[in-house]
């Protein structure tokens, strides 16, 4: 919101309407993650602990990353959470890198990361 009343709705830094559920359902357009722990409801540490000690698929674990640091972390602080749970510099908390994520990802993958970058804060 602004400050005379109306909702933000320029730039990525547009809050998420429902944003859990916003985020969970992102989550499950990449094939991978449909059945990740962490996701109904969306708890971003269950996720997080998931992702670091079941995620043995390098497509789920890049989409992972892109989950947790570009899409829940962009509105949270990604580095407090991994501290939080003992995590820094477990994989999920290793820089995102979108080379090797389109690499190892499918098309399915693929056109799920593109849609959000086509329109990541969009209902």
């Amino acid at each position: 919101m602004t400050e005379n009343g109306t909702e933000n709705t320029t730039g990525p830094t547009r809050p998420l309407r429902n944003s859990t559920d916003r985020i969970s359902g992102f989550a499950r357009s990449f094939p991978s993650l449909r059945n990740a722990a962490g996701l109904t409801p969306w708890d971003p540490e269950v996720f997080a602990r998931w992702a670091t000690n079941s995620c043995d698929d390098p497509a789920a674990l890049h989409a992972a990353r892109f989950v947790l640091q570009n899409v829940w972390g962009h509105i949270n602080d990604i580095d407090a959470l991994a501290r939080q749970l003992g995590l820094s510099g477990a994989p999920p908390f290793q820089p995102f890198d979108v080379s090797a994520a389109l690499d190892a990802w499918d098309e399915e993958h693929r056109e799920a990361f593109m849609r959000w970058t086509h329109s990541p804060f969009s209902d």
